[in-house]
């Protein structure tokens, strides 16, 4: 299964499964997972796992969506 790790290699990292579909993220209660840092959006990005592909779209968020 594939998953993101939210602030790697620090004390406070955390890990999100990634199932096929689209997973939202975001400061905003209406996503799948909640980030409540001060850099992410309240609908920050999508991220869509399609057969082992996957795919990130940044919404339009203030500080944008980087990989790595």
């Amino acid at each position: 299964m594939a998953r993101l790790i939210v602030n790697p290699g620090r004390e406070d990292a955390w890990e999100i499964p990634l199932r096929d579909g689209v997973t939202s993220l975001g400061r905003g209660e209406h996503n799948h997972f909640q980030i409540n840092e001060p850099s992410v959006s309240t609908a920050h990005c999508h991220i869509l796992v399609n057969h082992g592909d996957i795919t990130i779209k940044d919404l339009g968020s203030t500080n944008g969506t980087f990989v790595n």
